[in-house]
Protein backbone atom coordinates (compact mmCIF):
# COMPACT_ATOMS: atom_id res chain seq x y z
CA UNK A 1 0.00 0.00 0.00
CA UNK A 2 1.43 3.71 -0.92
CA UNK A 3 0.90 6.10 1.39
CA UNK A 4 0.93 10.39 1.12
CA UNK A 5 0.90 12.02 3.97
CA UNK A 6 0.47 16.03 3.80
CA UNK A 7 1.76 17.99 6.68
CA UNK A 8 -0.94 20.80 7.85
CA UNK A 9 -0.09 23.85 10.10
CA UNK A 10 0.96 27.40 10.73
CA UNK A 11 4.99 27.77 10.71
CA UNK A 12 6.71 27.27 13.70
CA UNK A 13 3.77 24.47 14.96
CA UNK A 14 6.22 20.87 14.57
CA UNK A 15 5.75 19.83 11.24
CA UNK A 16 9.07 19.38 10.64
CA UNK A 17 9.92 18.13 14.05
CA UNK A 18 7.23 15.37 13.42
CA UNK A 19 8.62 14.57 10.60
CA UNK A 20 11.80 13.64 11.44
CA UNK A 21 10.86 11.75 14.21
CA UNK A 22 7.75 9.91 13.37
CA UNK A 23 7.87 9.54 9.73
CA UNK A 24 11.62 8.18 9.06
CA UNK A 25 12.01 6.60 5.86
CA UNK A 26 9.59 8.64 4.03
CA UNK A 27 10.18 10.81 0.45
CA UNK A 28 10.18 14.18 1.79
CA UNK A 29 9.14 17.28 -0.28
CA UNK A 30 8.90 21.05 0.95
CA UNK A 31 8.93 24.26 -0.54
CA UNK A 32 11.51 25.50 1.98
CA UNK A 33 14.20 22.64 0.24
CA UNK A 34 14.20 25.63 -2.36
CA UNK A 35 15.69 28.40 0.64
CA UNK A 36 18.17 26.40 1.71
CA UNK A 37 22.17 26.94 1.07
CA UNK A 38 24.94 25.73 2.20
CA UNK A 39 22.62 24.24 5.21
CA UNK A 40 21.55 27.32 6.27
CA UNK A 41 17.91 28.48 5.28
CA UNK A 42 17.50 31.78 3.40
CA UNK A 43 14.27 32.72 2.55
CA UNK A 44 13.44 35.12 -0.34
CA UNK A 45 9.93 35.98 -0.52
CA UNK A 46 10.23 36.55 -4.01
CA UNK A 47 11.11 32.79 -4.70
CA UNK A 48 8.18 31.80 -3.26
CA UNK A 49 6.27 30.61 -6.66
CA UNK A 50 9.32 28.90 -7.29
CA UNK A 51 10.16 26.88 -4.33
CA UNK A 52 6.14 25.62 -4.55
CA UNK A 53 7.11 24.61 -8.22
CA UNK A 54 9.71 22.48 -7.90
CA UNK A 55 8.46 21.23 -4.77
CA UNK A 56 5.32 19.94 -6.61
CA UNK A 57 7.83 18.58 -9.81
CA UNK A 58 9.54 16.56 -7.07
CA UNK A 59 7.08 15.30 -5.33
CA UNK A 60 5.36 14.72 -8.98
CA UNK A 61 8.44 12.03 -10.14
CA UNK A 62 8.02 10.37 -6.52
CA UNK A 63 4.57 9.69 -7.48
CA UNK A 64 4.96 8.48 -10.98
CA UNK A 65 7.87 6.54 -9.72
CA UNK A 66 5.89 4.88 -7.17
CA UNK A 67 7.72 5.54 -3.75
CA UNK A 68 5.57 3.64 -1.47
CA UNK A 69 5.75 6.33 1.42
CA UNK A 70 5.94 10.16 0.51
CA UNK A 71 5.32 13.63 2.89
CA UNK A 72 4.66 16.95 1.90
CA UNK A 73 5.93 19.14 4.53
CA UNK A 74 4.54 22.71 3.49
CA UNK A 75 1.87 24.74 5.66
CA UNK A 76 -1.32 23.91 3.57
CA UNK A 77 -3.21 25.83 5.50
CA UNK A 78 -6.09 26.62 2.37
CA UNK A 79 -7.79 23.47 0.45
CA UNK A 80 -6.46 25.08 -2.51
CA UNK A 81 -2.49 24.31 -1.50
CA UNK A 82 -3.49 20.62 -0.86
CA UNK A 83 -5.66 20.00 -3.30
CA UNK A 84 -3.20 19.34 -6.28
CA UNK A 85 -1.41 17.03 -4.06
CA UNK A 86 -4.52 15.29 -3.01
CA UNK A 87 -5.48 15.19 -6.84
CA UNK A 88 -2.15 13.58 -7.58
CA UNK A 89 -1.61 10.96 -4.65
CA UNK A 90 -5.33 9.84 -6.17
CA UNK A 91 -4.95 9.64 -9.28
CA UNK A 92 -1.58 7.43 -8.71
CA UNK A 93 -3.23 5.13 -5.75
CA UNK A 94 -2.32 6.29 -2.86
CA UNK A 95 -3.65 6.17 0.16
CA UNK A 96 -3.83 10.18 1.50
CA UNK A 97 -3.41 11.16 4.80
CA UNK A 98 -3.76 14.84 6.19
CA UNK A 99 -1.54 15.20 9.23
CA UNK A 100 -2.75 19.00 11.19
CA UNK A 101 0.01 19.88 13.58
CA UNK A 102 -1.74 22.49 15.97
CA UNK A 103 -0.06 24.63 18.20
CA UNK A 104 -0.82 28.40 20.07
CA UNK A 105 -0.16 30.88 17.54
CA UNK A 106 2.51 32.97 19.79
CA UNK A 107 4.25 29.61 20.53
CA UNK A 108 4.92 28.82 16.97
CA UNK A 109 5.99 32.64 16.26
CA UNK A 110 8.67 32.10 19.09
CA UNK A 111 9.97 29.09 17.90
CA UNK A 112 9.58 29.40 14.40
CA UNK A 113 12.94 29.51 11.83
CA UNK A 114 11.40 31.80 9.46
CA UNK A 115 10.70 35.02 10.84
CA UNK A 116 7.10 35.03 10.51
CA UNK A 117 5.46 37.98 12.46
CA UNK A 118 2.87 36.96 15.53
CA UNK A 119 -0.07 38.80 13.44
CA UNK A 120 0.79 36.79 9.79
CA UNK A 121 0.86 33.52 11.96
CA UNK A 122 -2.50 34.46 13.75
CA UNK A 123 -3.77 35.04 10.57
CA UNK A 124 -2.68 32.04 9.04
CA UNK A 125 -3.75 29.82 11.79
CA UNK A 126 -7.55 31.42 11.38
CA UNK A 127 -7.61 30.81 7.75
CA UNK A 128 -6.62 27.01 8.22
CA UNK A 129 -9.06 27.00 11.21
CA UNK A 130 -11.73 27.92 8.96
CA UNK A 131 -10.89 25.59 5.62
CA UNK A 132 -10.43 22.83 8.05
CA UNK A 133 -14.57 23.01 8.39
CA UNK A 134 -14.42 22.72 4.48
CA UNK A 135 -12.51 19.69 3.88
CA UNK A 136 -14.56 16.74 2.64
CA UNK A 137 -15.20 14.72 4.78
CA UNK A 138 -14.10 11.54 3.19
CA UNK A 139 -10.45 13.15 3.73
CA UNK A 140 -8.35 11.28 6.44
CA UNK A 141 -7.06 13.96 8.99
CA UNK A 142 -4.98 13.36 12.13
CA UNK A 143 -4.77 16.25 14.75
CA UNK A 144 -1.43 15.94 16.59
CA UNK A 145 -1.56 19.11 19.20
CA UNK A 146 2.16 20.18 20.12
Amino acid sequence: MKKLVIMRGIPGCGKSTYVRTQLQGAKVFSADDWFMRSGKYDFKPQEIGQAHEHCFRRFMQAVQKGEPRIVVDNTNTHLWEMSPYILAGDSYDYVIEIIEVQCDPAVAAERGIHGVPTHIISRMHSDMMAQTTQMPPWWIRTVVEN
